[in-house]
């Protein structure tokens, strides 16, 4: 079993996609804005505090040339924007700046020496602190620090992060929601197409996809419709040939079987007998196929009569084994039956199933190495008959096949027209039943049919009385599961 089931769907696999590649995009765009605000604002910030400074510097610098000393009462100070004032020998004058005195910056300074501004850290907070060099009449006469507390740079920057990812939140949603429409419309075609061809594949050509719009899947839709059209055709042209042939074909050989019977018993010399013989079981080979070829006209027509009545599973198939010990006794093959149950009662027509059991009973005896067993048993619905072998056994690639009209297998003889199983499946499928093939190469196969039990409170009334009634079935295709042939809701009914 696989760990996750759901990633074989379309849908599912293109949203995750879809949602990978818009969380990544997210989370970089997150990513470079944040980074770009980190670098770009606090620049920006520190280029502003460079402008202050500089322009009180000059107001300072331009009162002592005028008034011979230093004060910031002359200033035209800004706010948000904190300073101390250094004499010429390093003594502060005045300070309204809450940041601890940064005694290497202004030493630097007092030595005419101006560093750029920079980010400093008091506590938890961040400020943007420069300390410049006055200079006046040539001479050094004081420095300047400046500083400007951040948090309002920090607070922008966190509202715009915010802002961001809410932005993106909202754009994911919208585009999930977008992905998920879109991937729920794929898989809803994708999945009428599959049914489609499904349909076609099990031979039901009714099927059509209902077309609503003209993107490149209803293209798709269009051609899988025109195609069952054209299937559907053949099909039909087909079903009319096969029966045109097959009644052509059925006066002239019981005109040959008759000669034939006519001849041995008129024929006494073993050498002309043994051709006799010869050419009388080949017309009985061309006549068998001629009628299977016939049924299945008939049958995929709707056209096929089933003669129902009462039957005991336990004695059919005693019966059939005993003709079918006749046939096989020639070819060395032992054909052993094995009864789990006392009573299997069915509804069913009987020369029908001893067609089915004898179509299964000759392609076993094509392939078994001289073994064949005809089983029953029950299950709480069904009557279970199995026809086993111990043959070479059918290739997986095979069992898909098996029951389709005219396929053989890639191992084993070859020769048949390959309706044996064709026959036998649309016969128990008239009979509402299933039948399914299981084999392991070199290990033989098992060939299954489940047919329908009378219901038990039935089974006292029914068995004082028989009867015969003709159910005609309507032309349908089956839903087949994994190598078994299941009827569908209007075969049942």
């Amino acid at each position: 079993m696989r760990p996750f089931p759901w990633w074989s769907q379309l849908r599912y696999r293109l949203l995750a996609i879809f949602v990978l590649v818009v969380l990544v995009n997210g989370l970089y765009s997150e990513y470079a804005v944040g980074r770009t605000l980190n670098t770009e604002l606090p620049q920006v910030a520190l280029q502003t505090l460079a402008l202050h400074g500089a322009r009180l510097a000059a107001q300072l610098e331009q009162a002592y040339t005028v008034h011979g000393q230093l004060s910031t009462k002359v200033l035209d100070q800004p706010p948000q924007v904190a300073m101390r004032l250094y004499d010429a020998q390093g003594q502060r004058l005045e300070a309204s700046s809450p940041l601890s005195p940064q005694a290497t910056t202004v030493t630097q300074a007092l030595h005419g020496t101006s560093r750029a501004p920079t980010i400093v850290l008091n506590g938890s907070q961040r400020y943007g602190y420069e300390a410049l060099p006055l200079i006046a009449r040539g001479k050094l006469i004081g420095v300047l620090e400046v500083a400007e507390e951040l948090p309002a740079l920090d607070r922008f920057q966190t509202a715009m992060q915010a802002q961001i990812a809410t932005t993106a939140i909202v754009s994911l949603c919208s585009l999930l929601a977008v992905a998920v429409y879109l991937g729920n419309r794929l898989s809803q075609s994708l999945h009428h197409i599959r049914q489609q061809t499904r349909a076609i594949v099990n031979g039901d050509f009714d099927h059509r996809l209902s077309i609503k719009s003209h993107d490149e899947i209803a293209q798709i839709g269009l051609d899988l419709n025109q195609m069952a059209e054209e299937l559907q055709q053949l099909a039909k042209t087909r079903n009319e040939f096969l029966s045109k042939v097959s009644h052509e074909l059925r006066t002239p050989l019981t005109i040959a079987k008759g000669f034939s019977s006519l001849l041995q018993r008129q024929i006494t010399e073993p050498a002309q007998m043994r051709q006799v013989t010869i050419i009388d079981g080949q017309i009985d080979d061309l006549t068998r196929l001629v009628n299977d070829l016939l049924d299945l006209s008939r049958r995929q027509d709707g056209a096929l009569n089933l003669h129902a009545e009462e039957l005991d599973c336990r004695t059919l198939l005693a019966d059939v084994a005993e003709r079918q010990r006749q046939v096989l006794r020639g070819q060395k093959v032992t054909l052993e039956t094995r009864f789990r149950v006392q009573h299997a009662l069915i509804k069913g027509d009987a020369q029908r199933l001893h067609q089915v059991l004898g179509n299964l009973i000759g392609n076993a005896s094509r392939y078994s190495r001289g073994h064949i067993w005809l089983e029953l048993d029950t299950d709480a619905e069904h009557a279970i008959i199995r026809v086993s072998d111990d043959g070479l056994g059918i290739a997986p690639e095979d069992q898909a096949r098996i029951f389709e009209p005219f396929f053989q297998a890639s191992r084993g003889p070859r020769g048949k027209a390959g309706l044996g199983l064709a026959v036998a499946r649309e016969l128990v499928l008239a009979h509402e039943g299933t039948i399914s093939v299981e084999s392991v190469v070199g290990s033989g196969t098992t060939f299954k049919l489940a047919l329908p039990l009378i219901p038990e409170q039935n089974q006292t009334k029914r068995r004082s009385r028989r009867f015969l009634s003709s159910a005609r079935i309507v032309r349908k295709r089956s839903n087949t599961a994994i190598y078994e042939a299941t009827p569908t809701p209007s075969e049942q009914s």
